[in-house]
């Protein structure tokens, strides 16, 4: 395929489209950033199928949905497992990551003070030991540095990353509880193509 027949298009921040970025770094392949400032929103968001982001644009076709895009590219760049049990498993743990985000989510969103402290409190207490104690234990028992298998897979992409969008949030001590994930962590970011495009990426808080 050409250089640029990938075009990603998302807001000026990490948040869904920040994985598959890093999938793209660890692929050697270029494509298109597109970047839409949260205040042009409005008069972009009728051009994309589903009023949503990302999308990706692959020649004239186009994909959208986070998980779908992250899957796709991972099976062309050989990153969804070695076999079909360890894609399943990947699978299974992307299906686990959307619960919880789904949960943060509502933390993430609320704008009454009150409220948002009762989420957090919530999320701190109950959530997070629920969700990420459990993968916690897949990745101890897994051995080595990653989720599923002895290779990186597009879900420990996705974990490292949403580990660190948690921290930016909630505040670091909420994961500090769980040295696994961040051994996850720490080994995904120092992934030699990883660390070179967070270097480089634009600043961004989310």
């Amino acid at each position: 395929m050409a250089e640029m027949d990938y075009k990603l298009t998302y807001f000026n921040m990490k948040g869904l489209a920040e994985p598959i970025r890093m999938i793209f770094a660890v692929a050697g392949q270029k494509y298109e950033d597109v970047r839409i400032p949260r205040e042009e929103w409005a008069q972009h968001k009728e051009k994309f199928e589903y009023g949503q982001l990302p999308v990706l644009e692959v020649g004239d076709k186009k994909l959208a949905q986070s998980n779908a895009i992250t899957r796709f590219l991972a099976k062309k760049f050989n990153l969804g497992g070695a076999d079909d049990w360890e894609a399943a498993k990947v699978d299974e743990l992307a299906d686990v990551m959307v619960d919880f985000r789904s949960e943060w989510r509502k933390y993430f969103m609320e704008k009454d003070p009150e409220k948002k402290e009762e989420l957090k409190k919530t999320l701190i207490e109950t959530t997070v030991p629920k969700y990420l104690g459990k993968v916690e234990n897949i990745q101890k028992e897994n051995g080595g540095d990653f989720l599923v298998g002895q290779k990186l897979t597009w879900i420990d992409i996705q974990y490292a990353h949403f580990l660190e969008m948690f921290e930016v949030t909630t505040g670091p001590e909420v994961t500090a509880a769980y040295p696994n994930l961040k051994k996850l962590q720490k080994a995904v970011f120092e992934t030699p193509e990883i660390k070179e495009w967070i270097d480089k990426r634009p600043v961004t808080e989310f």
